[in-house]
């Protein structure tokens, strides 16, 4: 008596590739490295910094757009990930398509926290100087470089 064994793939071959293609990528956001510099010469990443930590001079205090944002969404964020998981599972979404959609939303998420922040205030002759109260937008260069990139770890 002769037996044969026929392995059907049911989609296992895939699901393995894509968990690990999804050790290997990650959605990065905020301020890149390629966004260069400003009219005046100092770059958009010592900006950002500046803005989310303050400056050891106390000239610009800590204004956290960036961690108080992903702070304030991560819930969001966290069943966002386990739906799209899902998604990768059945086929229905790439690695790199999910890590997408999380990108864009943190990205939308992080420029209205920062339009939205009010605290601390900016000092009154910020104020003159600038003409508007919000602390964290002047020409609106630092929100609009805001940006996610989807790429290997």
């Amino acid at each position: 008596m002769k037996s044969r064994v026929k392995d059907v793939d049911k989609g296992w071959k895939r699901i393995k590739r894509d968990m690990r293609a999804a050790k290997r990528r990650a959605a990065k956001i905020g301020v890149q490295s390629s966004e260069g510099m400003r009219d005046d010469g100092i770059s958009m990443l010592t900006v950002a910094a500046a803005n989310e930590f303050g400056t050891s001079d106390g000239h610009i205090p800590e204004r956290s757009y960036i961690r108080a944002s992903f702070d304030e969404n991560s819930a969001k964020y966290f069943r966002g990930m386990k739906r799209l998981a899902q998604e990768i599972f059945a086929g229905q979404k790439t690695v790199d398509g999910a890590l997408a959609i999380m990108g864009m939303q943190a990205q939308a998420d992080i420029q209205k926290y920062m339009t939205d922040l009010q605290t601390p205030p900016n000092a009154p002759a910020t104020i003159a100087a600038k003409g508007s109260d919000n602390p964290l937008i002047d020409t609106g260069a630092l929100r609009a470089s805001i940006r996610y990139i989807v790429e290997d770890r």
